[in-house]
């Protein structure tokens, strides 16, 4: 699908984006959204689970955002038909924004939690469940990517725009603040106990 879409952008993008240049490309998104399907059934990840997990949330959501990122990439030539255009750089942006800040950074965020915890000896009941941060990473991301496909049909969709990032930042500088917590502890411990 990578390979399909690289490629198919290439001949797009020679061709003038022409009726008949994109169909490499499109075939590519096609394929990458069956891969992020094929991916979240096989890892079971929405079945119930015998134990939680603070961090767990954080994959869930991350592996959401690849699924809609796959179906942003499948309804790509349609949103173009209905815009009236050969390509569009908000619609492209937001499918790399859920990529990014929804599945990457969610999923960064998520296994950077669990393995803090482990390295620190925090049991799971004991780790801060930071729903304060998955709501606001994960408005401030849906903000981004809906505003920027609007973009398309009205301007309007830039004046809030910026908003959406400060969400997602303060969402970030909350998470990076509870898990450093731990490593400073553990670094003044180790610090004092060579003094």
């Amino acid at each position: 699908g990578l390979v399909a879409r690289m490629a198919g952008w290439v001949v797009a993008f020679r061709g003038g984006f022409e009726p008949g240049s994109r169909e490499l490309f499109t075939l590519g998104g096609i394929a990458l959204a069956t891969a992020a399907v094929l991916l979240v059934i096989s890892i079971r990840l929405f079945e119930p689970l015998g134990s939680q997990i603070p961090a767990h949330k954080f994959v869930r959501g991350a592996m959401v955002w690849l699924l809609i990122s796959g179906a942003l990439l499948v309804f790509e030539p349609i949103h173009l038909r209905l815009i009236g255009a050969p390509f569009s750089h908000a619609y492209t942006g937001a499918i790399r924004h859920a990529l990014t800040v929804g599945f990457i950074s969610q999923m960064i965020l998520g296994v950077g939690m669990t393995v803090v915890a482990r390295m620190n000896d925090i049991p799971d009941a004991a780790q801060k469940t930071l729903w304060s941060v998955f709501v606001l990473l994960n408005l401030g991301n849906a903000g981004r990517v809906g505003l920027q496909i609007l973009t398309d049909y009205n301007p309007s969709g830039f004046r809030p725009m910026g908003a959406t990032g400060f969400v997602e930042l303060v969402g970030l500088a909350t998470w990076a603040y509870f898990v450093a917590g731990p490593m400073l502890r553990r670094g003044r411990a180790l610090i004092a106990a060579r003094s």
